[in-house]
């Protein structure tokens, strides 16, 4: 009887331990489409054409799609404005001053950018896109 007892107190002492334990671990993390998410807009942020004049309080992200694939292909649309035109690192270049919106696609695979299309301009690669 002493023992039942005994045991039955370690476990019911055990047992908000533990769920305390779980709730931790499984609430500390983030899903995959999340990971994707922050790459890409990380990416942007870091990139030629934001650097360059990115308006900080415009970056966003506003839609992301998980597609059909293996691995899994996570399409993530982003939008900011800049304060001139243009794409790339625009160093010493004629350029009109003007709030310019960009609205960036972002394709990400296995935790890595491969592809990153502002408009006409391929931004992973640093050059417009052929007609």
């Amino acid at each position: 009887m002493k023992l039942r007892t005994i045991l039955a107190l370690l476990i019911v002492g055990a047992l908000p331990v533990f769920s305390l334990y779980w709730a931790q671990s499984v609430g500390g993390n983030i899903s995959e489409v999340e990971k994707a998410v922050k790459l890409a807009l990380s990416f942007i942020k870091n990139g030629p054409t934001f650097s360059f004049d990115g308006i900080l309080g415009t970056l966003s992200a506003v839609k992301t799609d998980v597609l059909e694939s293996h691995p899994p292909q996570y399409s993530v649309t982003i939008r900011f404005d800049s304060s001139h035109s243009g794409y790339g690192n625009r160093t010493g270049q004629i350029l009109l001053q003007v709030i310019t919106h960009h609205t960036a696609v972002v394709r990400v695979i296995d935790g890595r950018v491969v592809s990153a299309i502002i408009g006409p301009w391929d931004e992973l690669h640093q050059r417009y896109l052929p007609d």
